[in-house]
């Protein structure tokens, strides 16, 4: 699990893993890692595995949304608000770097108060990691089971996650911002794009943080 600060998608920079040991705040621009999940054994060799079984899929993020395809097409392509995956129903999102290219994909669900947590939201939840599980067999990295009193507002936590050579799936779900409401949140992800952008942002972060310490 991860608790992640919830930003506009198109503003999204870095993934944040935060606060807890399974929590990831999803602030793109923020980058502590305190994220701690169970690797499935032997995860490092199944990620390689994946990574040769399916370099095909490896940049795809979803469907007909390619990692650096460029917004103008994406947006193209996503016309539609909902769209259904297996049971349930999505909406999509693309984060883009300088250049404009899709470098992360989120799928977000409908937003429950908390008393659909453990039904509407849980099965949420199990219809995208079944679904995923399909494909690339049972995740290489679990968080453990989603904990009501571990919800923050603006925070993720995560589930599951699979990691298939560059390109990375996870799992779980958020609290809005305001709090008090909840949903289902996956985030795919190319990992050599998110760690320049990761790189890009820690250098500026400390070039003004270095520029206002020199006014004292």
């Amino acid at each position: 699990m991860t608790k992640s600060k919830l930003l506009t998608i198109s503003a999204f920079v870095a993934l944040a893993l935060g606060c807890s040991q399974n929590s990831t705040k999803e602030d793109k621009k923020n980058s502590d890692t305190l994220n701690i999940g169970v690797q499935n054994s032997g995860s490092l060799n199944d990620s390689i595995k994946l990574a040769q079984k399916f370099k095909a899929s490896e940049g795809i993020a979803y469907d007909k949304f390619l990692f650096r395809q460029s917004e103008k097409e994406f947006n193209r392509l996503n016309r539609n608000y909902f769209r259904e995956i297996g049971t349930e129903k999505y909406i999509l999102s693309g984060s883009f770097n300088k250049n404009s290219e899709l470098y992360l994909l989120e799928i977000k669900g409908l937003k429950e108060s908390a008393n659909y947590i453990d039904n509407k939201l849980q099965e949420s939840l199990n219809n995208l990691v079944s679904i995923i599980s399909k494909k690339y067999g049972e995740p290489t990295t679990s968080y453990g089971s989603i904990k009501f009193f571990d919800f923050q507002p603006g925070y993720i936590q995560w589930h599951s996650e699979w990691s298939i050579g560059n390109k990375a799936i996870k799992v779980g779900m958020a609290e809005v911002d305001s709090g008090s409401e909840y949903y289902v949140i996956g985030w795919i992800y190319d990992k050599k794009m998110y760690d320049e952008l990761e790189r890009i942002n820690k250098n500026k972060s400390t070039k003004e943080s270095n520029a206002e310490a020199e006014k004292f």
